[in-house]
């Protein structure tokens, strides 16, 4: 039995790290649009903050649950209220930095901020989430106005 323990964990832990790195580069770079920004912001890896910012991005906005199968149900029903003006967020992975999801993030959303993901070709799941609020300080970093600008909507 210990040798089989001794022989199993080591595949089992070289299997994990292995898909671990795998995953983390599915999604290659997001671009980000929206009201009272200068220029399309690009978020692509390179240096530690900014893998820290796409990560951030990466996972407060619920974009590898809305991609693979199998993660656990992060989406539900539109929240209440305004939600202010509408950032579109463009995901880009392989094969060949394709589009591979589109979200709809409201920063300035009463109660914090959320985020949309629609119906479409590639997501297995899609609704509305509540993102943690790290998302907005991200946001911020990168260039979102401090204060929202005139309300957009966004094209559902």
């Amino acid at each position: 039995m210990r040798r089989l323990l001794t022989l199993t964990v080591p595949v089992i832990l070289l299997t994990v790290l292995m898909a671990a790195p795998a995953q983390a580069k599915a999604i290659s770079h997001v671009e980000l649009t929206g009201p009272g920004l200068s220029a399309l912001i690009v978020v692509k890896p390179g240096s530690q903050a900014r893998d820290n910012r796409l990560n951030s991005l990466r996972t407060g906005t619920a974009a590898h649950a809305a991609l693979y199968r199998g993660l656990p149900q992060a989406f539900g029903a539109r929240p209440k209220g305004r939600l202010g003006p509408c950032y579109r967020l463009e995901w880009y992975g392989p094969p060949g930095d394709t589009l591979a999801l589109t979200q709809y993030v409201y920063p300035y959303a009463k109660r914090g901020p959320v985020v949309h993901t629609p119906r479409q070709s590639g997501a297995v799941q899609h609704g509305w989430l509540r993102a943690p609020s790290y998302v907005k300080s991200t946001l911020h970093t990168l260039g979102l106005p401090k204060k929202p600008s005139a309300t957009a909507r966004c094209h559902l």
